[in-house]
């Protein structure tokens, strides 16, 4: 699989930076999530090495701060590990810090298991993210492996009150509405 995800980093390294904009957050993303993709942001669920690696290769262009802080966003059952390992590869590549300071009230059943129920996405409130502890000073990047709906890094954003989404990939067609399609970054 490992020569599969190097190929999978060259494709996404080609789809340069765009950001994804509504509902006041902004979703930075290396790739569309679709079959070349689904490969990795699966695999960055476990925190597979290649993937991590191949995945923060294609996000760090992505960051365009000089003093950027990487926050983890929690799985539905609460755990950053996945996210954490990601956000310190993409640290480590781009000189930002990681901030492992998001958490949930409770658990949340995954949006990928709703969605296969054929339930809405929960609403940024009903993911119960709350901040245990004060984010560093510089640019907040809310780092997870894929945005579905982005209800969840809107959740994460409310949580810290600021933020940017990073992410592997995104569900262009799956977003929440007012969510429109932007050529750069921001």
């Amino acid at each position: 699989m490992s020569g599969d995800l190097l190929a999978l980093g060259a494709v996404a390294a080609l789809a340069g930076v765009v950001a994804l904009r509504g509902g006041g957050m902004v979703v930075l993303y290396a790739m569309p999530y679709g079959d070349a993709a689904r490969p990795v942001a699966r695999a960055l669920k476990t925190a597979e090495s290649e993937a991590v690696k191949t995945a923060a290769r294609v996000m760090a262009p992505l960051v365009d701060s000089s003093r950027p802080v990487f926050v983890p966003v929690p799985s539905s059952g609460g755990d950053t590990t996945a996210n954490r390992v990601l956000a310190r590869a993409i640290a480590a590549l781009t000189g930002g810090v990681v901030a492992d300071i998001l958490g949930r009230k409770a658990p949340v059943q995954s949006s990928y298991e709703r969605f296969y129920r054929g339930l809405d996405s929960p609403r940024p409130t009903e993911h119960r993210m709350v901040a245990l502890g004060t984010c560093p000073p510089g640019d907040v990047y809310l780092v997870d492996n894929v945005a579905a709906t982005g209800n969840t890094l809107r959740a994460a954003k409310m949580a810290l009150g600021r933020g940017r989404g990073l992410v592997y990939a995104a569900a262009l067609s799956e977003l929440a509405s007012g969510t429109r399609l932007v050529g750069g970054s921001s």
